[in-house]
């Protein structure tokens, strides 16, 4: 079976370079690398949210990252929680 990279828009070579330098990183660096990108992918979500909707204030763009990621219920009760402030 011919071998078939983990995403379809990256090429075997470069796939095998990332995979390489991976392992060739030790524990502590490999953690600091996967929360670094971690990071980078909820800031994106993040700025995300806020060109989607840019009327809204931040305490609003809070409430819908809750709900997106965490549903409805917790939503409501962190909105509400926010209002007793």
């Amino acid at each position: 079976m011919p071998y078939k990279t983990q995403s379809p828009d990256t090429s075997e070579k470069f796939e095998r370079l990332q995979f390489d330098r991976l392992r060739s990183m030790g524990p502590k660096e490999r953690y600091a690398r996967g929360l670094a990108m971690v990071d980078d992918g909820l800031r994106a979500l993040w700025h995300s949210l806020e060109r989607s909707h840019p009327d809204w204030s931040r305490e609003q763009l809070m409430v819908e990252w809750v709900r997106i990621h965490y549903g409805d219920e917790l939503a409501s009760r962190y909105a509400a929680s926010r209002q007793r402030e």
